[in-house]
């Protein structure tokens, strides 16, 4: 006979001592796990992303993503990188490109240290592109006239110490492997804000006109770094496109086309 008093399920007791922990407890201790893992991860990443051409977080995060993408679709390299600046902050700079497709300006960008804003013939963005580059600073100019709001601007980015990039052709060359005329326009910036060049040539990519095609297509592209170049004040505007059209034909080997293609909108 059981003794008075004494429980009747010891089992059953012992199953309701056992404490419930509480959901605050729980959640505290995934977040402090979480914590600790990405601790290390923020202070790799964050660097990482800042060391970009912008040193911005956002922008060094479209850059790392972009650097990639394109990598694996164009598999593209940089020649010549001795003649490139390896700094962030070069000073004034104009970049002056071959203009093979939609995709050159982020091929240059992604193998340069430096900030590249550039200079483009006004209504050729496509306008699903165009809050991109202008994320990117795209500067949008008349050919028309040199005596214009963009070009006014280009030479005030150039007289702050900063980098721009123009493409003298005004146009993506078809046929492709062919140097056109180079605008006056390129050496006018020259003379008016005496910047060094960087004269660089793209090859290898995609032979289209056409936005997403030169985006997308798959290619083995190089952009080579012809030469750092510093022009005679006593040179005319004239005087100075003449002689980068004739050095980039020296580099590439591409014959010189002196028929001059109308800038025009791009095709997705």
């Amino acid at each position: 006979m059981e003794k008075s008093g004494q429980p009747v399920d010891t089992h059953l007791q012992r199953h309701q001592s056992v404490p419930i922990m509480p959901w605050y407890s729980v959640t505290g201790i995934v977040l402090g796990a979480l914590l600790l893992v990405s601790i290390p991860v923020v202070i790799w990443l964050v660097p990482w992303l800042r060391r970009s051409p912008r040193q911005k977080i956002i922008y060094g995060a479209l850059f790392r993503f972009g650097q990639g993408f394109f990598w694996l679709i164009h598999r593209y390299r940089g020649d010549g990188l001795e003649h490139r600046p390896q700094t962030r902050r070069p000073g004034k700079l104009l970049v002056v490109c071959n203009h093979s497709g939609s995709i050159d300006p982020f091929l240059v960008q992604f193998v340069c240290p430096f900030y590249i804003r550039w200079l483009t013939a006004a209504n050729t963005v496509p306008w699903l592109f165009r809050p991109f580059v202008n994320y990117l600073g795209v500067l949008n100019i008349s050919r028309m006239s040199p005596d214009t709001a963009g070009l006014r601007q280009a030479i005030r980015l150039l007289n702050d110490d900063q980098v721009l990039g123009i493409f003298p052709e005004g146009k993506i060359a078809v046929p492709p492997r062919q140097i056109g005329p180079f605008a006056r326009g390129v050496g006018y910036l020259v003379k008016k804000t005496q910047s060094p060049v960087l004269l660089v040539w793209i090859s290898g990519t995609p032979d289209t006109n056409k936005v997403l095609p030169s985006l997308l297509g798959p290619s083995h592209s190089s952009i080579t770094f012809v030469d750092y170049l510093e022009f005679d004040p006593a040179l005319t505007k004239l005087e100075i496109a003449q002689q980068l059209r004739e050095r980039l034909h020296q580099a590439s080997g591409w014959p010189l086309r002196e028929d001059v293609q109308q800038p025009d909108k791009m095709h997705q």
